[in-house]
């Protein structure tokens, strides 16, 4: 998706704080074959804000017999689909957590989210990452057919929690009790990691057209949060959250004009 931004195939984007970093340097899943095509891409995108926009979810049955991180040994986890971020955070998590090794101290699966979806469904996954929005329908989808139970960060090793989350794009975040009716335990707040997006856009877009799209962006969020939850984490004091792609013109434009300091490493190419 991103390569599709940043060749014009695609308009607009939630571009990963991390996806971003790879594309720039031609690193990870572009580097064999894609390397010169990543980082010509990666100039051909412009962002309009950052913001935290996924937590993890490391989602168990209620009935599993999995109450902590230690219990994940040996066990069938889905860390996400076999390309892009999301599977390379999972196995990190895990190995910060647990010192668990893919393969070795545990199954690792990966494969498209709508079919690790309906494989925890089926019952032939043990332990099931899905980053998020807090409160999204993807999670509570899953609780239509049982309970379920959220593995809190705080049951594995701190240490490796604290080295985990070094990186700025990472955050330590609470998923507050109440959130899921078929969560057990949900009178308990549980603890969890996250990671900022880019709102990205191509730079084939007019300057017009992306200053139009920023400025109604923060002068309609109230009502925005209002209709959808996931949106909730986006901090109008925070406008640049983890961004780490220049700004497109247009949104630089509202920002200058809003009076809002544009970090110099944002500044439009």
């Amino acid at each position: 998706s991103a390569l599709k931004l940043g060749s014009g195939k695609l308009e607009v984007m939630p571009l990963p704080t991390t996806i971003a970093t790879f594309l720039s340097k031609g690193e990870r899943m572009y580097a064999k074959d894609l390397k010169e095509q990543a980082i010509a891409a990666s100039e051909n995108i412009g962002g309009i804000m950052g913001w935290l926009a996924v937590t993890v979810h490391p989602i168990v049955w209620a009935d599993s017999g999995i109450k902590g991180w230690p219990d994940v040994k040996g066990k069938r986890i889905y860390l996400g689909p076999p390309a892009g971020g999301a599977a390379v955070n999972s196995t990190n998590l895990v190995r910060s957590l647990t010192g668990f090794e893919p393969d070795k101290d545990y199954e690792a699966i990966k494969m498209p989210w709508g079919s690790g979806t309906q494989a925890m469904l089926d019952g032939k996954i043990d332990v099931f990452f899905r980053p998020s929005g807090i409160g999204a329908a993807a999670i509570e989808q899953l609780g239509q057919k049982k309970q379920f139970r959220i593995l809190d960060a705080r049951s594995g090793d701190p240490k490796g929690l604290e080295e985990f989350l070094k990186p700025p794009h990472r955050f330590q975040i609470e998923i507050p009790a109440g959130t899921y009716s078929s969560q057990v335990d949900n009178d308990k707040a549980v603890m969890s990691t996250g990671g900022t997006f880019n709102l990205a856009v191509s730079s084939e877009l007019s300057e017009e057209m992306v200053y139009g799209m920023t400025k109604a962006l923060w002068e309609n969020l109230e009502e925005m949060q209002q209709t959808a939850v996931t949106l909730q984490s986006i901090d109008p004091e925070q406008p640049f959250l983890g961004a780490n792609v220049p700004l497109h013109p247009g949104a630089a434009r509202y920002y200058k004009e809003a009076g809002i300091e544009i970090p110099e490493q944002l500044m439009p190419r």
